[in-house]
C-alpha cells in the first residue's frame, strides 16, 4: 500500500471513530480492521479485544466459517451493491444480541478497499436466543485427548446444496442460514456431551462420535441424517421454509444427508502439536473411505462368511404377538452391508449377493425350528434381482431348496421397484414368484401405487419402513389416506418395520396399519415390547 492510501485509511479511521452507530471495517479476509466505540459499548469490550480478530470470532452469522470472506471477495471483484444479513453478537459478560448488519464496499483509494459493517440492534434490548453452535477447537481437542487419540468419525454430506446455491442465487444466503442452523440445533440436541462437530467449508459436517463402535456411529449418523431431512422437507419446516417459496425441483434436489463413518486414530499425544486437528481428522476420512474402496471385495467376503440375522416379532394394531417375524441383518452385518452400498452403490451384482446372503441364512435358521411352531418369516429382496434372468435363477434355486414347511413359511417382500417400469412386467415378475412363495409382499417408499396395478399383482401385504412413511404423512397426509383406501379396497393388509418407540407407534393411529415391527437396532426397542406387553 502506497504512502498516500496508507494515510487516506488512517484519515477513514479517524472520522468512524467518531460516528455515533456502531459500526467496523472488514479486509478482504474477514479480519476487523477497526470497531468504533459505540460497537464497543454495546459489547462492554475494548476495540483491542476485537481489532485484529476475525469478524466471525464475534459475530455469528449461521454460515460456514469460509462463506463470508467468498461473500466479500466476491463483492469486491464486481463492485456489489450493499447487502444485509442478521446475526447474533456476544458481550463479553456472555450475553447475545440480535443484530442487522449492512455491508458496503468502501475503495477511498486506488489501492486500498474494504468493507464497512453498520450494525443496528433487532431486539429492543431483548437477549435473543442463540442457536445452537459447532463445537470449538478446543472441544475437539479435548475429544480426541479424552478418546486416547481412538474414535469414530463421519460426514454428514448435504445432498444438492450446490445446486440448490446456482438456482436460488441472491436467496440462498438467507436459505443456508436457515438450513444449517437446523441442522445445527439437531446435531447439538443429539449428540453426547462428549461428541462434536463441525461444518466445512462446503457446507458438509465431520462428526466425532467419542464413546461410539464404528457399527453404532454408522446408525447414529444416518439417523442423524433422516432427522435433519426431515426437519428440512417435513411438516415441521413448512412455516421455517415456505417464506423462500422453493419450487418442488429445488426441494428434491435438497432432500438428501449422505452419512459414513470410520474408525480414526490419531496419537493423543501428539493432540497439541496439530494445528488443524479438524482438517486432519477430515483427511483420515478421505483416506479411510479409499482404503475401504480398496478392501471392499475383501469385506463382502468376510460378510458374506460371517453374516448373521436376526428376527424381529410382528404385532398386530392391538399390540398382540402374531405367529409373523420380520428377518434382517444384524446390526454389524447391516452396517458392514452399508459400506458396501456406499462403496458400489445399487450395483446388481451386490444387490443380488446381499439378497441371497439373507434369504439362505433365514433358511438354515428356518430347518433348525420345530415345524409346528415355525412362524411366517418376512423376507426383504429387490426388485433387480428377481427381474433380471441371470439373478433370479439362482435365487429361485436357493428358494427351491427350502422344501415343505420353510417354503410355505415364507412371504417375499418385494422392494426397490423402479417407477418407469410397465405395471404388466411387474404383474409378471410377482406372478413368476408366487411360484415359490405362498405370499407376496411389496415395499412402498412413496404415497402412491404409480406403476403398480394391485388387481394384476395380487399381492397380500405392503409395508412401509417407518422414517419413510412419516415422511410420507408429513409432506401429504391426504394422499397416505387416499393410499391405504386403494389397499384396503384390494384386501391388502399394511404394516410399517422399525419403529423406534411407542410414541411413535401411537402417532401412526390415524392411517389405522394392521402389523408392525419396533426397531430392533434401537437400544429402546426392549423398553417399547416390555410397555406392550403390559
Amino acid at each position: 500500500m502506497s504512502t498516500a492510501s496508507l494515510k487516506t485509511k488512517q484519515q477513514l479511521h479517524q472520522v468512524i471513530s467518531t460516528i455515533e452507530a456502531p459500526l467496523v471495517i472488514v479486509d478482504a479476509s474477514g479480519t476487523v480492521e477497526v470497531a468504533n466505540q459505540k460497537l464497543c459499548e454495546l459489547l462492554d469490550s475494548t476495540a483491542g479485544s476485537i481489532e485484529g480478530g476475525k469478524f466471525t470470532d464475534r459475530f455469528h452469522t449461521g454460515h460456514p466459517d469460509g462463506q463470508l470472506v467468498c461473500n466479500i471477495q466476491e463483492a469486491i471483484e464486481t463492485a456489489a451493491a450493499p447487502w444485509s444479513v442478521s446475526l447474533l453478537a456476544q458481550t463479553t459478560e456472555g450475553r447475545d444480541i440480535r443484530l442487522n448488519a449492512k455491508f458496503s464496499i468502501i475503495r477511498p483509494s486506488a489501492d486500498y478497499v474494504s468493507v464497512l459493517v453498520l450494525l443496528s440492534r433487532v431486539d429492543s434490548g431483548t437477549e435473543a436466543k442463540r442457536p445452537a453452535k459447532q463445537s470449538t477447537m478446543a472441544e475437539v481437542h479435548a475429544m480426541v485427548a479424552g478418546a486416547g487419540g481412538k474414535f469414530s468419525a463421519g460426514r454428514l454430506e448435504m445432498i444438492g446444496l450446490e445446486e440448490v446455491r446456482v438456482s436460488l442465487g441472491v436467496r440462498w444466503e438467507r436459505l443456508a442460514s436457515r438450513v444449517y442452523s437446523i441442522a445445527d440445533s439437531i446435531l447439538k440436541s443429539r449428540l453426547c456431551d462428549e461428541d462434536v462437530f463441525r461444518r466445512d467449508a462446503e457446507g458438509n459436517y465431520i462428526v466425532c462420535f467419542a464413546k461410539l463402535s464404528n457399527e453404532q456411529a454408522w446408525f447414529k449418523a444416518t439417523a442423524l441424517g433422516q432427522e435433519i431431512r426431515e426437519a428440512l422437507l417435513g411438516e415441521d419446516a413448512t412455516d421455517q421454509l415456505a417464506e423462500f417459496k422453493l419450487d418442488a425441483d429445488t426441494r428434491e434436489r435438497m432432500s438428501g444427508v449422505r452419512s459414513a463413518t470410520y474408525e480414526i486414530e490419531i496419537p493423543a499425544e501428539e493432540i497439541d502439536e496439530i494445528p488443524d486437528v479438524v482438517g486432519l481428522i477430515k483427511d483420515k476420512i478421505a483416506s479411510a473411505s479409499a482404503q475401504l474402496r480398496m478392501n471392499a471385495s475383501s469385506l463382502l467376503r468376510s460378510l458374506a462368511e460371517r453374516h448373521t440375522v436376526q428376527f424381529s416379532g410382528v404385532r398386530s394394531v392391538d399390540g398382540k404377538r402374531v405367529p409373523i417375524q420380520r428377518a434382517m441383518f444384524d446390526a454389524n452385518s447391516e452396517a458392514d452391508a452399508q459400506r458396501l452400498r456406499h462403496v458400489y452403490g445399487n450395483a446388481p451384482k451386490l444387490v443380488e449377493q446381499l439378497d441371497m446372503m439373507l434369504l439362505g441364512a433365514v433358511l438354515e435358521h428356518m430347518y433348525q425350528v420345530d415345524t409346528e411352531t415355525m412362524p411366517v418369516t418376512v423376507v426383504g429382496v429387490n426388485f433387480e434381482t428377481l427381474a433380471n434372468p441371470q439373478s433370479a435363477r439362482a435365487y429361485y434355486n436357493l428358494f427351491s431348496s427350502a422344501i415343505g414347511k420353510p417354503a410355505q413359511a415364507m412371504v417375499i417382500d418385494v422392494q426397490e421397484i423402479p417407477t418407469d417400469l410397465h405395471h404388466g412386467r411387474i404383474a409378471e415378475i410377482l406372478r413368476l414368484l408366487r411360484n415359490y412363495s405362498r405370499y407376496t409382499a411389496l415395499r412402498l417408499t412413496q404415497p402412491t401405487l404409480g406403476n403398480i396395478n394391485l388387481a394384476e399383482s395380487r399381492v397380500s401385504l405392503a409395508t412401509f419402513d417407518f422414517s419413510d412413511l412419516r415422511f410420507m404423512l408429513r409432506r401429504d397426509l391426504s394422499a397416505v389416506t387416499m393410499l391405504f383406501e386403494q389397499l384396503r379396497h384390494h384386501n391388502v393388509r399394511v404394516a410399517v418395520d422399525r419403529i423406534p418407540d411407542v410414541r411413535s407407534l401411537q402417532a401412526l393411529q390415524e392411517v389405522k396399519l394392521d402389523f408392525y415391527t419396533m426397531n430392533p437396532h434401537d437400544a429402546s426397542n426392549c423398553r417399547s415390547e416390555m410397555l406392550l406387553d403390559s
